[in-house]
């Protein structure tokens, strides 16, 4: 039973008869008028809600069931009034969250009430709030579908070690944030608690719920309990947190919600909530009486009086919205409501007005204004509808913010730190504050170009977008201070000086174009830049450029130019005094000399050059991971796959120490150490390798982007090597899915798709099938890259192999013979030679012995040097000692084969056939 007092006001029915109508026992007249009575009062439904029983788990859908679309995973957790389970959305693939009303337990007008806040927040589109996919009825009952979200709810996050205030601010100002902007789209949570707020893993908080709890009465969300009031009427859970109006049956408003944040902020930070009550009404009267508890020295003087004010008992003596709260508080930058241009100007003037009246310390609360200037919810709304209305775009576009948010509040945070450190600490010398404060004004115009860029309609948004966002300059070079003063500084003449700072704002919009993957469009205005800072004359500007320049040339092919360019700037660097930028080049000189142009011995030199500066420098992390990877490339190329692996571990090692679990760098680094492995015949370490970057990608630049398709690719390519040629085929033919829906049937992904497709069917012997996932591949390719491309080379090899095997020896030597060529071209032996093999053998089919041995010698020698112990070397092998009648070493060569793996499995059985013919 529910305690027989009521504490919601004396128009409202006592517990007694709310009882009755939930046991079924109220006539109809009566049941008809507290229906009534219900619809129109949240505080009642709230008790209703917190009495009702679980639903029991024997009433869960069992795995399978279809509900709508969705398929039904796994129970996470039942509430009074509905399930929640983990489900498969298989239009688009991906898990989901998906939430039924408990059979019979909500009447019609709950019903639509559910309908229409899902509704409603499924237009909030913001990284802290739970993203609302579907809303519907099936069977009578209403259904909505979220995003799943892996983590724990705040109550839970709290509770599981002893958290420093600075960090559970930060998790409520993220949860605050979303609370701001479902209120900007109309909708008022009236449920605010620690358990409708989820930390993901990953960092991000959102807040659940909004409106549903109220609409549902329990909460449907998993793994949670539900407050409930005792048979004595003691508080536990929600009414402690509700605010007074909703106690007392009035109307809410978004105030309400004020209310309930602060309810829950002062209970993470002291351990307490703010009023104390054994009872419903004992809390109601304690709020009533302003009889706060005393938080001690846990909460600070500017924290106790923002939170007092939120919980004042009339909502009109509140903030007035959460935006002017979260201000109070802990400012967010993307919460500061200064007009436009006066919070630039604060940004660049370091409120100098403030200094004359002796408020240093507000001045520097407001030195991260700026940013608001540049992304602010305005923006945020631009950037969302520029990325269109599907489901795909949206969900690339909360990505997006999601990134520029966190951004944005390190950029704020620094420049306040910096600001304190000049002003208020005293402890930044005046060059160390001016570096620091020219180097975030410079990545606050990297934001805003990128964000004008992304604010543009454009049909390539959800797959540039992301990646474009993570490429961002991170803020902490900005505190690298022995960095920022070693270059030769800007002229001190205005004149001079004035021209310089137009042509490093122009370069963060050439940056922006970088960054987004325009290259080329970016590349012309790179041209025009670098010829401009040339003319300038100031040495670091002219090198940056330079190297800016360079990077476009080699993503647009042109790699002797970008060469070229690269050398330049490393002269221009070191003219400039600016060894770090000089390092960088050489880094990216390695990977253009070294690699792109299969220079090898001038490769590695630049790396050495780039090491030596370093170390004149004191180290640069970055820098180091960059060298490693792209020293690793070049081992690769040459054959040397266990220095290559030595070389690209430290590069992962480093990234890992620089950006933590989940960063695209850190996936790149991954997939990279994973093809060494799989290179070395490890294919089984390989896997799980690629299967945290395919995580990685999808938890930052998403599912549907390239890279996520291209890891997709990768991680089929491994199980294709260990045989599980279903697994295989499945990822290869989803990975096409999505380039093809995402990117179109042109996209130079759909060949790399249709390549593994192809190596997926030659393993499988369907000879034919092969051949036309590969002939697609080769023709895409040379459309899209030319004919000289390096993949036109990988696809080119395996057609051959596919035609040879099929008996079409005529073209298969024509193709395998193209392969060759290119290789030698390109330098890379350790190919080369397994297109030798393929043309040896297809030689000798076609009754050429002579040159089909040439072939066959030379492919063994290749994989002895180079590949020594793989299934490249005992196959060549065995086609070796096959035409040469040699049994010795055709046994020899099938004791490899056997002990090669399912990759081997058709060669080991030619060659025991072959020896139990003899």
């Amino acid at each position: 039973m529910i305690g027989g007092v009521s504490s919601r006001g004396g128009s409202c029915p006592d517990d007694e008869r709310l009882q009755a109508w939930m046991d079924g026992r109220a006539d109809a007249e009566e049941r008809r008028a507290l229906d009534a009575h219900l619809d129109r009062c949240p505080a009642c439904r709230r008790v209703v809600a917190l009495a009702a029983p679980q639903a029991p788990p024997e009433a869960a859908l069992p795995r399978g069931t279809t509900w709508s679309r969705y398929v039904v995973l796994d129970l996470l957790g039942a509430g009074g009034m509905g399930l929640v389970y983990t489900a498969w959305d298989p239009e688009l693939d991906r898990r989901v969250a998906l939430k039924v009303l408990q059979p019979g337990r909500a009447d019609p007008a709950l019903r639509a009430r559910v309908q229409r806040e899902a509704q409603a927040m499924a237009r909030v589109a913001h990284p802290n709030v739970v993203a609302v996919h579907d809303v519907g009825v099936e069977d009578g009952e209403v259904f909505v579908v979220m995003e799943l979200v892996q983590g724990a709810h705040l109550g839970a996050w709290l509770q599981a070690r002893p958290r420093e205030a600075d960090e559970v601010l930060g998790v409520f100002l993220q949860a605050g944030r979303g609370l701001a902007a479902a209120h900007a789209a109309g909708v008022v949570h009236r449920d605010f608690k620690p358990e409708n707020v989820l930390v993901g893993d990953d960092g991000r908080v959102v807040v659940t719920d909004f409106g549903l709890a109220t609409a549902t009465g329990a909460a449907l969300d998993g793994a949670r309990s539900v407050g409930r009031l005792t048979e004595a009427g003691a508080v536990i859970g929600t009414p402690a947190y509700m605010a007074p109006e909703q106690h007392d049956g009035a109307p809410v408003d978004a105030r309400s919600d004020l209310f309930s944040f602060c309810v829950a902020l002062w209970e993470g930070l002291t351990g307490q909530r703010p009023y104390a009550g054994r009872t419903v009404t004992e809390l109601r009267a304690s709020i009533a009486c302003r009889d706060l508890q005393d938080p001690g020295d846990r909460l600070s003087a500017r924290l106790r009086a923002a939170l007092e004010r939120g919980l004042s008992e009339a909502p009109e003596q509140r903030q007035r919205s959460m935006d002017e709260l979260l201000l109070a508080l802990a400012p967010p930058p993307s919460r500061w409501r200064l007009p436009a241009a006066a919070a630039l100007l604060v940004a660049l003037s370091v409120g100098a007005t403030a200094w004359v009246h002796g408020q240093p310390a507000r001045a520097c609360a407001e030195a991260g204004e700026g940013l608001a200037a540049v992304w602010s919810e305005a923006q945020r709304a631009e950037v969302a509808r520029a990325f269109g209305d599907g489901a795909v775009a949206q969900e690339a576009a909360r990505g997006v913010v999601a990134r520029l948010d966190a951004w944005g509040g390190a950029w704020s945070e620094m420049r306040v730190d910096v600001c304190r450190g000049a002003r208020v600490r005293v402890d930044l010398p005046a060059p160390v504050f001016e570096a620091r404060v020219r180097c975030l004004d410079r990545r606050l115009e990297e934001l805003r170009a990128l964000v004008r860029l992304l604010s543009v309609p454009d049909a390539e948004l959800p797959t540039i977008g992301r990646r474009a966002a993570w490429a961002l300059a991170p803020v902490s070079r900005c505190a690298d201070v022995d960095a920022l003063l070693a270059p030769i500084p800007l002229p001190e003449d205005p004149a001079q000086r004035e021209p310089v700072e137009q042509a490093l704002r122009a370069l963060a919009e050439v940056d922006a174009l970088r960054y987004a993957g325009r290259y080329r469009a970016g590349l012309e205005q790179a041209v025009a830049l670098a010829d401009r800072a040339g003319a300038l004359g100031y040495a670091p500007l002219r090198a940056e450029a330079l190297e800016v320049l360079g990077d476009f040339q080699e993503r647009t092919g042109d790699f002797a130019a970008a060469a070229v360019s690269l050398r330049e700037a490393v002269l221009a660097a070191e003219r400039g005094r600016d060894v770090r930028r000089a390092a960088r080049a050489l880094a990216e000189l390695t990977w253009v000399v070294g690699h792109q142009q299969s220079d090898r011995e001038d490769g590695l030199q630049a790396a050495t050059h780039a090491e030596a500066l370093l170390e004149g420098v004191g180290g640069d992390l970055e820098i180091s991971a960059l060298l490693a990877s792209n020293r690793g490339a070049i081992l690769m190329d040459q054959g040397e796959h266990a220095r290559a692996e030595q070389e690209l571990r430290r590069a992962l090692e480093t990234r890992l120490a620089l950006y933590g679990e989940t960063h695209p760098q850190v996936a790149v680094a991954l997939v990279n150490v994973a093809a060494t492995l799989s290179r070395q015949g490890h294919p089984a370490e390989a896997l799980p390798l690629i299967e945290r970057a395919a995580a990685v990608y999808a938890a930052t630049v998403g599912e549907h982007h390239p890279l996520s398709a291209q890891t997709l690719l990768n991680l089929a390519d491994a199980e294709r090597e260990l045989g599980r040629f279903a697994e295989g085929r499945a990822h290869a033919e989803l990975a096409r899915q999505r380039v093809l829906a995402a990117l179109g049937e042109e996209h130079p992904l759909v060949a790399s798709a249709e390549n593994v497709l192809g190596l997926v069917a030659l393993g499988e012997d369907r000879f034919a099938e092969a051949r036309d996932h590969l002939d697609r591949a080769l023709l895409l390719v040379e459309r899209a890259r030319g004919p000289d491309h390096p993949f036109a080379a990988h696809y080119g090899a395996a057609l051959g192999e596919a035609l040879y095997r099929i008996g079409d020896y005529d073209a298969a030597l024509v193709r395998e013979q193209r392969a060759a060529d290119l290789y030698a071209q390109l330098g890379d032996e350790a190919l080369r030679g397994g297109a030798l093999y393929i043309l040896g053998r297809t030689k000798l089919a076609l009754g050429r012995p002579a040159e089909a041995r040439a072939d066959l010698e030379a492919a063994l020698t290749i994989a002895a040097t180079m590949e020594p112990g793989t299934v490249h070397e005992h196959a060549a092998r065995f086609a070796l000692a096959q035409l040469l009648g040699d049994e010795a070493e055709a046994r020899r060569a099938l004791v490899g084969l056997q002990g090669a793996g399912p990759i081997a499995e058709r060669e080991a059985a030619e060659a025991a056939a072959w020896l139990a013919d003899r």
